[in-house]
């Protein structure tokens, strides 16, 4: 749990367990693993039968609720270490416990993120079938009627990954759906998926939502990796980056840069339609390198090409700004 999270694009952090096990290369540097390692008994551990420590504090988010209410406001709390959908037969209780958290502060927007979407109909129906509680939300939910206080999240790599969960998400009733495309490992057009169930060249624009039945996507955060545990960060493409900003702004769907990352390169042709260069410059054949950027995660605005300081949050009814 942290109160006035370093995350960007949240207030606080609050988990309902921590540890997670890895499901694809985006997990390879997790900043939660390698956090963990500190105090495994107290942030969990990583692996399909590792240690899942439950929060035993359930208050916290209570106070944040009724101080967001007192304040006219709303918060943004994000589960940094864990996946919500992460399907383990000792997590079933602690997650109907989080969902009627979820309903019961109402002025908080958790914003739920899962490399797991397919588990999601699953999940909610053993609740619904269960006596907790919760019981009801699951059903409300499953029956269209999503939580308003809920942005449900998928995160993605490249387009591989693109193509598999977020098609999942449109499936799934959201009062807002997003993207964390982070760390990004490759380019993806969001207007092109191809999820396995559309026939031969059809594909889907998920920033539009352009297919019966799939909801659009209204936020996208994109950033590229840090370093963990001594371990260098993969690349990280600002092309990428430029990309979705484009692609966000020709859709009207916000997008967030959160950071550049630790190993930030770009292609060979760097230069503003003016002449002037944008900072990144071939130190040798491995890539490009941006020689102004200090911060070790990449995640000082200032210190970025002016076309890539782009931080939007969504603007709906009963979305925090």
């Amino acid at each position: 749990m942290a109160e006035n999270s370093l995350i960007a694009w949240c207030h606080h952090t609050w988990s309902c367990w921590r540890g997670c096990c890895k499901v694809s290369p985006g997990c390879q540097l997790c900043y939660a693993e390698a956090l963990s390692k500190r105090n495994p008994a107290v942030l969990g551990e990583w692996g399909p039968d590792a240690l899942r420590v439950i929060n035993a504090d359930w208050e916290t988010p209570r106070r944040w609720d009724r101080k967001a209410a007192k304040l006219g406001t709303r918060h943004r709390v994000f589960p940094s270490l864990c996946d919500w959908l992460e399907d383990r037969p000792d997590l079933e209780a602690t997650r109907a416990r989080f969902l009627s958290l979820i309903a019961a502060t109402p002025n908080i927007d958790w914003l739920l993120l899962t490399k797991r979407p397919e588990n999601f109909v699953p999940l909610m129906e053993r609740i619904a079938s269960s006596s907790h509680e919760a019981m009801a939300v699951a059903r409300d939910w499953l029956d269209e009627k999503p939580p308003a206080n809920v942005w449900f999240g998928v995160s993605i790599e490249n387009q591989e990954y693109a193509d598999r969960r977020i098609p999942i998400m449109g499936m799934i009733p959201a009062a807002l759906r997003w993207v964390s495309y982070e760390p990004a490992l490759g380019p993806v057009d969001f207007r092109r998926l191809k999820p396995s169930f559309l026939l031969y060249d059809e594909h889907y624009d998920c920033l539009t939502g352009i297919k019966d039945g799939i909801g659009p996507v209204s936020w996208i955060v994109v950033g590229g990796e840090s370093n963990q545990g001594g371990r260098k960060a993969r690349p990280f493409d600002v092309e990428w980056a430029r990309s979705t900003v484009e692609q966000g702004r020709a859709a009207g769907t916000p997008v967030f840069v959160k950071q550049l990352g630790a190993n930030p390169i770009a292609g060979p042709d760097m230069s503003e339609p003016n002449g002037i260069k944008r900072g990144l410059v071939q130190r040798h054949n491995q890539g490009w390198l941006d020689r102004h950027i200090t911060d070790s995660h990449g995640g000082d605005p200032a210190e970025w090409p002016a076309d890539l300081r782009v931080r939007e949050l969504p603007q709906a009814e009963g979305v925090a700004s």
